[in-house]
């Protein structure tokens, strides 16, 4: 009887559960469009910085093929982001660009005016292979679509590799650890310094890929106004992980069209004569490394960089000059086995990657 007094003089009826739970469903649905808000806004920023790197890149890494294929590639991370694609790191777009922006420098570091190259050293012993880098030059030369097709290839390596980032499951982790597999190719530089060389054209010149000489004394010697980057290969480094994260990570068609990149760039990098055989062989350990880092597995790490500098020093001395052909060949095979086609199966890893 005092409830209904209570009610009828106007008191207000206590809050029923259905209320509470459209008053947490309101806020809830106000919460996620104000972080959506934030994030459109994040994104419209980010291209904007994206817009503005158009113009500021050329002053570091230069108006090259290059330079364009990674201006793309960051334009599309930014744009990705009103895509709601999880982001490894909260500036991705300066994680695509430090790389090759630091690579301009560090080159400096590896002046080819002061320092001796192994090109002939390495030249001679891709005897071994029967250079295949002077077929693949001859190749280019049939028709001009050729090259330009390769030429495409191998300078749109900052493309491939942010259109593999945003295939990867859209989850930060995955890509937080491909980013860092990337970074960790920067250590390509010490072996460069180890052994120098710049590749069979900037050796042979306009002669390549028609006149390959036979080299009876081969020597280090002074090639100027050159790149020193060709043991291990950079390229077939960064072509290789994109693969192998496809495998792990993505679906047949993605895996399919990393394979393809894989093998067009090692096309790319013997047709252009930017390689010899024994730089991309050399690649597979290197990648392997900087893959085990990123993994934090420090015994596939420690194993794969050793032998990559193993590699490198018995080249930069000439030490498997004098080894036969089929020596040669054992020692690539062993070299490449543990690691190709997929890191992951090998003998030196504890668990799977």
């Amino acid at each position: 009887m005092s409830k209904i007094l209570r009610h009828s003089v106007g008191e207000p009826a206590p809050p029923s559960a259905d209320s509470g739970l459209d008053a947490r469903a309101t806020a809830l649905r106000d919460g996620r469009q104000s972080a959506a808000v934030r994030a459109r806004y994040r994104a419209m920023g980010f291209m904007t910085l994206s817009v503005a790197l158009m113009f500021l890149l050329p002053l570091v890494v230069g108006a090259s093929a290059y330079f364009w294929f990674l201006v793309i590639g960051v334009l599309l991370l930014s744009y990705s982001r009103f895509r709601g694609i999880e982001q490894g790191f909260p500036c991705v777009e300066l994680c695509f660009i430090i790389p090759p922006s630091l690579s301009g420098y560090l080159f400096k570091l590896l002046p080819s005016a002061r320092i001796p190259s192994v090109d002939e050293l390495l030249l001679k012993f891709d005897a071994n292979f029967f250079y295949p880098e002077a077929l693949a030059g001859k190749f280019f030369q049939i028709h001009p679509a050729i090259p330009l097709f390769f030429g495409v290839v191998y300078w749109g390596i900052p493309l491939a590799g942010v259109l593999l980032y945003l295939a990867l499951p859209n989850r930060a982790a995955v890509r937080r650890k491909y980013i860092l597999t990337n970074a960790f190719t920067l250590l390509i530089f010490f072996f460069y310094r180890i052994c120098p060389a710049s590749g069979p054209r900037a050796l042979i010149g306009t002669a390549f890929p028609n006149a390959i000489p036979n080299l009876a004394e081969a020597h280090a010697r002074i090639i100027p106004h050159v790149a020193l980057n060709a043991v291990p290969s950079g390229h077939f480094t960064w072509a290789l992980i994109m693969f192998w994260f496809a495998r792990r990570y993505c679906g047949n068609a993605t895996k399919v069209a990393a394979g393809a990149f894989l093998l067009l760039t090692l096309i790319a990098t013997l047709g252009k004569g930017e390689h010899y055989v024994i730089d991309l062989i050399v690649a597979a350990p290197f990648a392997a490394g900087v893959w085990a880092l990123s993994g934090r597995e420090w015994r596939l790490a420690i194993v794969s960089l050793s032998l990559t500098l193993l590699w490198c020093v018995a080249l930069e001395k000439g030490w498997l000059l004098p080894v036969p052909r089929i020596a040669v060949w054992l020692l690539c095979t062993l070299t490449l086995a543990p690691f190709v086609p997929d890191p992951r199966v090998n003998l030196f890893s504890r668990a799977p990657l």
